[in-house]
């Protein structure tokens, strides 16, 4: 996550500047991460692995199931509630599918 954190804010400014989903051809190798989020939310690619990282792996380092639930429980809902607060998708089909998921 770190190195794609750092290609990402090496560029952020394209692809802040950008005005279609995968922008100029100069971000056409790491498209693959923003491309799904409005150009201000650069950064939820991030945010994201380190939500799928937190669910899986994350979880494994606590030893009681039950906490290991309520964490998991925590993490999903204050996720879903703050992605359906900001809509960072491109589109708006997406931000719904998300909440609906």
């Amino acid at each position: 996550p770190l190195w794609l954190f750092t290609l990402l804010l090496v560029n952020r400014r394209l692809v802040m500047r950008r005005k279609t989903r995968s922008g100029d051809k100069e971000l056409g190798h790491i498209a693959f991460l923003f491309r799904l989020f409005q150009p201000k939310y650069w950064y939820l690619p991030i945010v994201d692995i380190m939500r799928r990282l937190m669910l899986s792996s994350g979880l494994l380092a606590i030893p009681d199931p039950s906490i290991q639930l309520l964490v998991a429980l925590a993490v999903s809902v204050s996720f879903v509630v703050t992605f359906r607060e900001w809509k960072p998708f491109f589109e708006a089909e997406t931000d719904t599918l998300f909440y609906m998921c």
